[in-house]
């Protein structure tokens, strides 16, 4: 895996983007993880579970997005 977006609230899961982001990174502390959401709480959250900075929703669609991919590829 080289990069895992975690959406906030995932379509299927109990668990909100963050807790995953938490289980995730328990099983494989080195992977790259990014929380997609516009909400700065569950960004700083994320990042304190270990995640990289995320982006919002809003990129998406946008040359900022592949921007902010790139930057989680590359960390």
């Amino acid at each position: 895996m080289d990069l895992l977006l975690v959406n906030r609230a995932p379509v299927g899961f109990e668990e909100e983007g963050v807790e995953l982001i938490r289980e995730v990174l328990e099983g494989h502390p080195a992977a790259k993880v990014m929380l997609v959401s516009n909400q700065a709480e569950a960004q700083e959250e994320a990042v304190k579970a270990g995640a990289m900075e995320g982006f919002g929703k809003t990129l998406m669609g946008t040359p900022a997005l592949l921007v902010a991919v790139e930057r989680g590829l590359e960390g």
